[in-house]
């Protein structure tokens, strides 16, 4: 790798990780992962794939049958949400845990690398899939529970991911001071993904060059912690404060950020580097083979010529503020994510906590379509149902989006926000049934239409995610909780 510099400071545990060299992140289903292998044979094929988390027997069919031996495979984690205060104590999470060591066994990963975000809190959906919120005791916790799942990872290093962010962020840390605070002294590793970056930088300045980004970085980031480089598909639109960009890995790498991927190799001090892979889920395979030769040259060159400063060591700039909310956890998860709900659904102008960036541009422009869209487009999860519904006067998307946050759901499973959206289209319909805004015959109907449509999703759901222990107990309800 490129970087020489304050080996001393790596964490042993992250020393010892294998060189895994350039690779591609992907799922095993979209692209199917036997044709994206077959496309891929030949001397300029990937060192590794990362895979993302599947079912047990797939995962294993792809080391033992589809994946050369040659190419190394690594573990991209989901559900294991150890932003939640419960993590440690939580069943459904202890189960996960057990399962991603499954997953980490068949495919002989050296890590697991799983996102530092929030998709709920305290069995309450946002919707959308949101970074943490940046204040000191959230990074604590959130340390604290990272080192508990490591702990229990026999032996394989956690990898914290930075997520994207949604044209804004919440807390009084900038996400360098919050990841420091997260990582510094402790064996995790981090992952860094390059369009992530660029989307939390974005908050910081309007308009920004690859050297920028990449000075941010290594200034402010715990540089020695990165073991793992993402890039994947961004797409940029411009405003009037300058160029914002949305995280979308099946489009293609925009210019800017082939330039910071760039920049970030040259310039930042990576002395933990293990692997630098090209993130290619839900992208079509001729994509993928165009962008991974770019890729894959890219990264070549960046490593024969290192030219980054080597005296500059990751700080945090400043100590962070202490936290307001110190009493109890839940009651800090709480407030979180009141302060989550008011920023995303209020046009106030004040704000709850701290705040980078404009929430309105995301309101305005992706939170209802995120709502819609995201985790399962609604008119093709429920076309007969909706199709039902067209007497009701108004905008349907927009009847959803208001019903989404009136309810809760119990956590009996590690969160899934498809099968969660089900349950609450269900109830959604349920609920315009009681107020009477559906009419006559047509009120059963529409009722059966939910229930059929939602139960053939949850079985397709469980096809490709299910992965059952024989002790496991049956499928777990949704109990209905009014907010």
């Amino acid at each position: 790798m490129n970087a020489t510099t304050r080996k001393e400071n790596v964490p042993a545990s992250l020393a010892r990780i294998r060189h895994m060299g350039i690779g591609l992140s992907t799922d095993l289903y979209f692209p199917p992962i036997e044709d994206l292998v077959r496309a891929l044979s030949g001397e300029s094929g990937p060192d590794y794939l990362e895979i993302f988390r599947g079912r047990t027997q797939d995962l294993e069919q792809a080391r033992t049958r589809i994946v050369p031996a040659s190419i190394g495979l690594a573990y991209h984690g989901d559900t294991l949400w150890y932003t939640q205060t419960d993590f440690p104590e939580n069943p459904a999470y202890i189960q996960e845990i057990r399962r991603a060591n499954r997953h980490l066994d068949v495919l002989g990963s050296p890590w697991m690398i799983h996102e530092c975000a929030h998709k709920s809190i305290l069995g309450r959906t946002f919707g959308s899939y949101l970074p943490p919120v940046m204040e000191e005791s959230s990074a604590l916790w959130i340390r604290t529970n990272a080192i508990h799942l490591q702990s229990r990872m026999e032996g394989r290093s956690l990898l914290v991911e930075i997520p994207p962010f949604p044209m804004f962020s919440l807390g009084t840390l900038s996400p360098g001071n919050f990841f420091s605070l997260l990582l510094d002294g402790t064996d995790l590793g981090m992952g860094l993904d390059i369009g992530h970056a660029m989307t939390a930088y974005r908050l910081e300045k309007s308009r920004f060059d690859p050297e920028d980004l990449a000075h941010w970085i290594r200034t402010t980031f715990p540089t020695n912690h990165i073991v793992q480089i993402h890039a994947g598909g961004l797409v940029p639109f411009r405003t009037e404060s300058g160029t914002d960009f949305w995280d979308d890995h099946s489009r293609p790498i925009p210019a800017l950020l082939w330039e910071c991927l760039e920049a970030v190799l040259e310039l930042c001090p990576l002395p933990a580097l293990k692997g630098v892979a090209l993130e290619v889920d839900n992208k079509e395979i001729p994509l993928i083979l165009q962008e991974f030769s770019r890729f894959r040259d890219l990264v070549v060159r960046s490593w024969e010529q290192p030219s980054f400063p080597e005296d500059i060591a990751p700080s945090p700039n400043g100590e962070p503020e202490p936290s307001p909310f110190r009493d109890s956890l839940r009651i800090q998860q709480e407030h979180l994510y009141n302060c989550y709900l008011t920023t995303l659904l209020t046009d106030d102008t004040g704000s709850p906590l701290p705040l980078r960036g404009d929430p309105s541009r995301f309101r305005q422009r992706y939170y209802a379509d995120e709502i819609w869209r995201f985790g399962g487009y609604v008119p093709d999860l429920f076309p007969a149902t909706l199709a039902l519904l067209d007497p009701i006067p108004g905008d349907l998307r927009q009847a959803f989006v208001s019903f989404f946050h009136t309810v809760g759901i119990t956590e009996l499973e590690p969160y899934d926000f498809l099968r969660t959206k089900v349950t609450l289209i269900q109830l959604w319909i349920q609920d315009l049934s009681s107020r009477n805004l559906l009419q006559g015959k047509v009120v059963q109907r529409v009722l059966e239409m939910a229930q059929m449509e939602g139960n053939r999703i949850l079985l397709d759901q469980e096809w490709i995610n299910g992965d059952p222990y024989p002790e496991e107990s049956s499928p777990a309800s949704f109990p209905r909780e009014t907010l």
